[in-house]
């Protein structure tokens, strides 16, 4: 149900992940603080860059929920309770269906849970759940990312009209963020190549870093971005009026370009032949909500190259002997990809 590859942030580290043990410890410990009943149960779902997500079935009232354990260090409080605003004007203008946050007992909607074996407190959420189902890459059609175009849009036209609230904080997508993955050493989209490919990533990447350089700020180019618009965080399911379409994971919203919402929808899944016609598509059902300008589409290919250069790197950085063969198709696909992007087409 919640997000996947493509985030950029602190890396899930063992002690991150943590142990069942501990996850169900704290989780438990958080419940206490809820008006759940004590039949409840708690079964972990998703280990993601920023969170440990766990199911919440209550038999007694008949309620199911989503409890989020966040990672130290990814958000600060203030940050997560600004992720909850968006929910609540979202949900307010119904704009569409996302995960209504629950509060707790004392009224608080981000509580802070004391993890004497962890890197510090750890701050907890509490979401309604959605039903749906995510549709695979694998079975993925032009229309289903025409479908996550116009949400995107949908998003868009929102976040351009909303005032913020006083306070409101998240961090933003800025050029040197996206690009931080990249200025690791340990992360070198070239590492292991031989020096002809080695060249041609670099000079894709240089072009990305002008490119990015090159992007306005404007508000008709930049606003509050959902960040990980894929199709892993795009639940399908029956509404009252037919297919409802409902959006999952605000883990990664912040300020940011509209096109990088593009770039997301492909995050470490797109098919070199394909990509073209899917991005069309994507383009098509954004157009069908709002406004999309050539020069804002002109954007896309750059961030599409940054999420392969990206993917590549981290693909570089694992030491696993069995990872050997899956960064030798991701060089391969990057290296493809860099010779299209360089001449100005869609990667």
């Amino acid at each position: 149900m919640e997000t996947g590859p493509g985030e950029s942030g602190p890396a899930i580290t063992a002690a991150e992940a943590m142990s069942a043990e501990r996850v169900l410890g704290l989780a438990a410990e958080a419940m206490r603080r809820y008006d759940f009943s004590p039949r409840a149960t708690l079964e972990p779902f998703t280990v993601a860059p920023g969170h440990v997500a766990l199911r919440i079935d209550d038999p007694v009232v008949d309620e199911r929920a989503v409890l989020r354990l966040h990672h130290p260090g990814r958000h600060h409080v203030s940050e997560l309770r600004s992720e909850l605003l968006w929910l609540d004007a979202l949900l307010a203008g119904r704009v569409m269906e996302v995960p209504p946050p629950i509060a707790a007992r004392s009224g608080e909607r981000v509580i802070t849970l004391d993890d004497p074996d962890g890197d510090g407190d750890r701050h907890a959420t509490v979401h309604g759940w959605l039903e749906g189902e995510a549709v695979p890459h694998a079975a993925a059609r032009p229309s289903d990312f025409a479908r996550l175009g116009a949400t995107a849009a949908r998003l868009h036209a929102h976040t351009a009209s909303w005032p913020r609230p006083a306070g409101f904080c998240r961090r933003s997508w800025s050029a040197a963020r996206l690009l931080a993955p990249l200025d690791d050493p340990g992360t070198d989209p070239a590492a292991g190549a031989d020096p002809e490919s080695a060249a041609l990533l670099a000079r894709a990447e240089a072009a990305v870093r002008a490119d990015l350089a090159a992007f306005p700020c404007t508000p008709d180019a930049y606003g509050l971005i959902h960040a990980d618009l894929g199709l892993h965080n795009v639940l399908v399911g029956a509404g009252p009026a037919g297919e409802a379409v409902r959006v999952v994971d605000f883990d990664d919203c912040g300020p940011g370009w509209f096109a990088y919402d593009c770039a997301s929808a492909f995050a470490g899944a797109e098919p070199v032949g394909d990509a073209p016609g899917l991005v069309a598509a994507w383009c098509e059902g954004y157009r069908s909500v709002r406004d999309l300008p050539p020069r804002n589409a002109a954007q896309i290919p750059a961030f599409l190259m940054l999420g392969r250069l990206t993917a590549l790197g981290a693909a570089a950085s694992s030491p696993a002997p069995e990872a050997g063969p899956a960064r030798a198709a991701a060089a391969d696909l990057a290296c493809e990809l860099a010779e299209r992007y360089l001449r100005g087409e869609v990667v």
